[in-house]
């Protein structure tokens, strides 16, 4: 009788323990599919895409602007407009500077700049005309 009471005591041990290694491999598995998924959402994307979109909003606006009859209305409206995207600024933690380095009766040469706290994006020159990119 004794020997069977032991033998009952060893087979509840051993199924604790098993019982506890399947909790600690469940863990460990649930662990590593909760990190894979936050690792393969992560982007690495810092702002690319809003500084091409700020750069294609504000060639959309200088041309929207161009036909104005003289220099002064144009730089008057595209100032107006900078104003307007302050407050864009203000929340999302981005600049945009739209400045204006030459400008002719059909056309207008402007460079934007788009800054974050992780990204500073120079467009360069661009040729606008009232079609849009020249």
């Amino acid at each position: 009788m004794a020997a069977v009471a032991d033998e009952r005591g060893q087979l509840v041990l051993v199924a604790g323990f098993a019982i506890a290694a399947t909790f600690v491999v469940l863990a460990l598995v649930l662990n590593g599919v909760i990190y894979a998924e936050g690792v393969g959402t992560r982007t690495t994307d810092v702002g690319e895409r809003d500084a091409l979109a700020a750069e294609d909003l504000a060639v959309a606006h200088v041309a929207a602007t161009l036909p104005t009859s003289d220099e002064g209305s144009f730089e008057a409206a595209i100032e107006s407009w900078a104003e307007q995207v302050l407050a864009h600024e203000v929340r999302s933690g981005a600049t945009v500077d739209v400045e204006i380095v030459e400008i002719a009766t059909d056309e207008a040469v402007i460079e934007v700049t788009y800054e974050t706290a992780a990204l500073t994006y120079r467009s360069g020159t661009i040729a606008v005309t009232s079609e849009g990119r020249r």
